[in-house]
């Protein structure tokens, strides 16, 4: 069914590839007999797309679509549904390089793996703050050579120089690695202390990442390069100025 058209008068513009992948699939279907379909498909993508900034503005993590087909079920999520989120549209998400601090046994399908994994930035005292935990932009390949990886370098309890309200298994952070990691958002966290050293005297909060997702290891820096807390409470601010 068409999704009714979000009032505006200044439409958002937003790049997001699953929006370009469908433009570009209507704009190859236009000259065939599926033209007709293809145009009222980027009409759709359009709304779409609008609808989504609508619902970030108004501050709720996204939209969720399904199928006509697909029965809705309050415990999971079905098959025939889809998750729109903000870190899906390009130019509105923050990226860091995070360090690896610890993780969890994943639950289900990912209990033979770790996720999420814990990661944070470093301030200017040399401390690990925790700034979210990662368990989305993983395949299945990478969640495997993760564990293998990370199962050898378990340590007993929570390294020196690591601040978080978080319980996980720890990591020897001398042979950890950093990761790119893309979120929605920076938000202040009562969990995670990152930035903490920032706030105000007797403050126990931190910033977090909001809704982060893997992007790739960087093994082309080194751990002394990743993200700063500094760095991350700049780019803090800079979202309400």
């Amino acid at each position: 069914a068409r999704i009714p058209s979000h009032p505006s008068e200044h439409p958002p513009q937003a790049a997001s590839p699953i929006f370009e992948k469908m433009k570009k699939a209507a704009e190859a279907a236009r000259e065939t007999k599926v033209g007709q379909a293809a145009e009222d498909a980027k009409d759709e993508t359009e709304e779409l797309q609008s609808y989504l900034i609508s619902a970030i503005a108004a501050s709720t993590e996204g939209l969720m679509l399904k199928s006509h087909a697909s029965k809705i079920n309050v415990v999971s999520r079905g098959k025939g549904w889809l998750k729109l989120k903000k870190d899906y549209i390009e130019g509105m998400s923050d990226s860091l390089d995070c360090v690896v601090l610890g993780a969890w046994r994943g639950s289900g399908r990912k209990s033979k793996w770790y996720s999420p994994f814990l990661v944070g930035v470093k301030n200017a005292e040399g401390e690990y703050g925790s700034i979210c935990r990662v368990m989305s932009g993983f395949t299945d390949e990478v969640y495997q050579k993760l564990y293998d990886k990370f199962s050898k370098l378990i340590v007993a309890a929570k390294p020196y120089g690591v601040s978080t309200e978080e319980n996980a298994i720890w990591f020897d952070l001398e042979h950890s690695e950093g990761w790119e990691i893309k979120g929605a958002d920076l938000t202040l966290s009562p969990k995670h202390p990152a930035c903490n050293s920032f706030m105000s005297e007797g403050t126990h909060v931190g910033i977090g990442l909001r809704f982060p997702r893997f992007i790739r290891a960087r093994e082309d820096k080194a751990l002394g390069d990743a993200s700063t807390a500094e760095m991350v409470m700049k780019m803090y601010n800079a979202q309400f100025e």
